[in-house]
């Protein structure tokens, strides 16, 4: 309520644009591109509806994803609601597969959770869960990078997740706070400009994942009075190991078992 500020955090939008490719990527590698199975579906499992970070990771995975659609006409994509809930994400997905059976060719989820305890369980239950790397096995792209959704990376439940870089939240936002603090807030980077990933090695150490999420976008807050640093999203596997250390659903598997997954 008033003053000036400083806010690190993804833009979902972007973020989750990424989602959407990588899903497409997916899905023309093992049937084409426009090749897609006639009459196949997609499954959507959305967070609580009306909030606008909900609303974001829908629309940053849709406008890449919906050209793919228009490719493929008769693919159909369907929406279930999660409410970021693993109980109720279990549900919808079930009803999803209930109706829809092994028309299902692929998967987003706004959130790990959803993934890995709705739809990866519902597949299971319905015997249509097969490892990565099978010939039946149904892409599923999510978002979030937490420590059960890293875990089925591993266990190549999941192909893809979009992380949000939550250690390289912290180094962000301690680092200008810093020097907000020193130097006063006209020190800050401005609006309008981007962090490279140059200067931003000059300033964090290697462990910190700074290669991942790095560069990183100065932008002018939406609904406040100063600036917003958008770090660079990254994908798992693809640009960051699923077993590193500096990634923060790992940190978390140290903290919970006193050691580092192990490959």
């Amino acid at each position: 309520n008033g003053g000036r500020y400083l806010y690190v955090g993804l833009d979902n939008v972007a973020a989750t644009k990424r989602c959407g490719e990588q899903l497409i990527r997916l899905l023309n590698e093992k049937y084409g591109k426009g090749k897609w199975p006639e009459n196949s579906v997609v499954m959507e499992n959305w967070g609580p509806p009306g909030i606008s970070i909900t609303t974001n990771r829908h629309a940053g995975f849709w406008k890449t994803f919906e050209p793919a659609l228009k490719e493929n006409p008769t693919v159909k994509m369907v929406n279930a609601t999660g409410m970021w809930d693993p109980a109720t994400a279990f549900k919808a997905a079930s009803d999803v597969l209930t109706k829809y059976g092994d028309k299902l060719i692929g998967a987003y989820s706004h959130d790990d959770p959803s993934a890995t305890e709705g739809i990866v369980r519902a597949l299971e239950l319905k015997k249509l869960q097969y490892p990565v790397g099978h010939l039946k096995h149904i892409p599923i792209v999510t978002y979030d990078a937490t420590k059960t959704g890293m875990q089925s990376v591993r266990d190549k439940e999941i192909d893809v997740i979009t992380e949000q870089p939550a250690r390289g939240y912290a180094h962000l936002v301690m680092r200008y706070l810093y020097e907000w603090h020193k130097n006063g807030y006209e020190s800050l980077p401005k609006a309008g400009t981007e962090l490279s990933k140059a200067q931003l090695k000059q300033m964090f150490s290697q462990e910190t994942g700074v290669d991942s999420w790095s560069p990183a976008t100065v932008k002018q807050g939406t609904n406040w009075d100063g600036i917003w640093i958008a770090p660079k999203s990254p994908l798992i596997p693809n640009e960051v190991d699923p077993y590193a250390k500096s990634q923060w659903g790992n940190y978390m598997y140290w903290l919970d078992k006193n050691e580092w997954p192990k490959k």
